[in-house]
């Protein structure tokens, strides 16, 4: 009887840790995909970057004067106006990255004629996070929802895909 309950737990773990991989970029992202930037696990990536010639010359005290401007820009052109566009302040978030993380751009009825843009879809792999990161996509759906913003949502297992039904140009 111990035994039948051993093999059945460890079976019943094996299958939690199947069913909990990560699927790679392309099975998640729909077909009129243009662009995709992908990091497999971002906690790796992030503690290997630290070791890098780039980041080492980043972190470099000389650069400062300029790292400095580069980011006030950075944020008072792109990532102000996105949080304000969607209600968010993205140091909330950026904690909750604990797996895969994924930026595209996909065609959104767009060919290059008619007045459409591409849309921008982020997919991220929150990990034991996914609690938290479910309460963040769902106050940023309502404050989307309030402003008369259309949205489109589409789950996918261990995943929340939210994008704009219209695109901003964020460039």
């Amino acid at each position: 009887m111990l035994r039948n309950f051993i093999f059945i737990s460890l079976f019943g773990t094996l299958i939690n840790t199947v069913s909990a991989e990560t699927p790679p970029a392309y099975k998640l992202l729909p077909k009129d995909t243009l662009v995709v930037l992908t990091v497999p696990n971002f906690q790796s990536a992030k503690a290997a970057y630290a070791s890098t010639p780039w980041f080492k010359l980043w972190s470099d005290p000389s650069m400062i004067p300029f790292r400095d401007k580069f980011i006030n820009k950075l944020n008072a052109q792109m990532i102000e106006p996105l949080e304000e566009s969607l209600g968010i302040k993205w140091i909330e978030y950026k904690d909750l990255f604990q797996g895969q993380i994924t930026l595209a751009v996909v065609q959104n009825g767009w060919n290059g004629v008619n007045d459409k843009t591409p849309s921008w879809l982020m997919v991220v792999d929150a990990g034991e996070k996914e609690a938290q990161l479910q309460l963040k996509l769902d106050e940023m759906r309502t404050k989307l929802v309030d402003s008369g913003q259309p949205l489109k949502t589409e789950s996918k297992p261990l995943r929340i895909l939210l994008k704009p039904v219209h695109s901003t140009k964020w460039w």
